[in-house]
């Protein structure tokens, strides 16, 4: 059975990889798929920290130097077999870091083999930035790196609207969705509590004790989750629950 490899890309730090990663796994997680984590940010492991008293499987892999690029696709691939082989795991996310197209992108054809061997479907959210350069590495990434390597959607944050983003993409021939903003104040109620995933701070017994907050998080968290969902489509009905069959190569 073919199981999913999903990775929260983008061109540079601060478009939201993060913030797209959490929300997948609060999607997965809600519709009762077991999951594994990778954080490919080692120096800044936001998602594994978020994450880690929840899910069982995390693994902290440095894909964010070059020097080390060999043994980054190793372990990841490895490990990635070994869970989805053992049925601990349908769906693998990947955060990464913000320097990946220096190091994953760059020979896609050694990582997209490593993946084939172990028969995962890629599944790819690419989140860019506004300026010319970031648009630029965009459209590579969706092109000639791992958005190539299967279903992928690229991102336009919302709060970059103004700056024509969307149009700006779709001009290049890409698919293009509009992903939710979290407000600052609302994103530092986040990060104030690191350790908590984010269904925990919208119930209201969890730690926010604001009622304007916990009902944002929710609202980003069911946008996202209408975003993201067409790339899980054989894993989450429309309903948001797991399908019952699960992925095969068919």
């Amino acid at each position: 059975m073919q199981k999913l490899i999903f990775f929260s890309h983008g061109e540079k730090g601060g478009v939201g990889k993060t913030a797209v990663a959490s929300a997948a796994i609060e999607m997965l997680l809600g519709a009762g798929c077991k999951i594994g984590i990778v954080e490919g940010d080692t120096d800044n492991g936001d998602v594994a920290l978020r994450y880690e008293g929840t899910v069982r499987h995390i693994k902290r892999v440095r894909l964010s130097d070059p020097s080390e690029y060999q043994k980054a696709v190793n372990d990841l691939a490895g490990w990635v077999s070994e869970i989805t082989g053992s049925g601990e795991a349908d769906v693998i996310v990947v955060n990464m870091p913000a320097n990946a197209a220096t190091t994953v992108d760059r020979d896609i054809e050694t990582l997209a083999a490593a993946l084939e061997e172990i028969d995962v479907q890629v599944v790819t959210a690419i989140s860019s930035g506004n300026t010319d350069q970031s648009i630029h590495r965009t459209v590579e990434i969706a092109t000639k790196g791992l958005g190539s390597l299967g279903a992928a959607v690229v991102l336009a944050p919302e709060f970059l609207k103004d700056d024509s983003i969307s149009a700006r993409l779709d001009a290049r021939g890409l698919k293009v969705s509009v992903y939710p903003r979290l407000s600052p104040d609302t994103m530092q109620v986040i990060l104030d509590h690191p350790r908590q995933p984010l269904s925990d701070l919208v119930t209201p017994t969890g730690p926010v004790k604001s009622p304007i907050q916990r009902i944002r998080i929710g609202q980003y968290l069911r946008q996202a989750r209408e975003v993201l969902k067409p790339l899980f489509a054989g894993l989450i009905t429309d309903d948001g629950t797991k399908a019952k069959k699960e992925l095969t190569n068919e």
